[in-house]
């Protein structure tokens, strides 16, 4: 596991509000994030609230979804040119 330096949030005002389709491809890590989204979903669906193992399930799938949330984030972010949020704290 590869250590990072502490950061700070310096975005000051809200990211603009996209009002227009955007396009993105999606491969790599971005597609390996879909992917584990898709089969973290069916495998919590595939069963029910109450059986063994539903809790494991259902936050595996909430982690895999917020970490494609986290990436996409990103991406779009990148793709419209947007500064870092971050910077290295002091």
């Amino acid at each position: 596991m590869t250590n990072t330096a502490p950061r700070k949030y310096i975005r000051a005002e809200p990211p603009a509000l996209l009002t227009e389709p955007l396009t993105v491809t999606l491969q790599g890590t971005y597609l390996e994030a879909l992917n584990e989204l898709r089969q973290a979903k069916h495998a919590m669906f595939a069963h029910g609230p109450g059986e063994p193992g539903w809790n494991t399930l259902s936050k595996a799938h909430d982690e895999a979804e917020a970490r494609l949330g986290r990436l996409l984030e990103s991406m779009v972010s990148l793709e419209l040119g947007e500064p870092s949020d971050w910077v290295v704290a002091e």
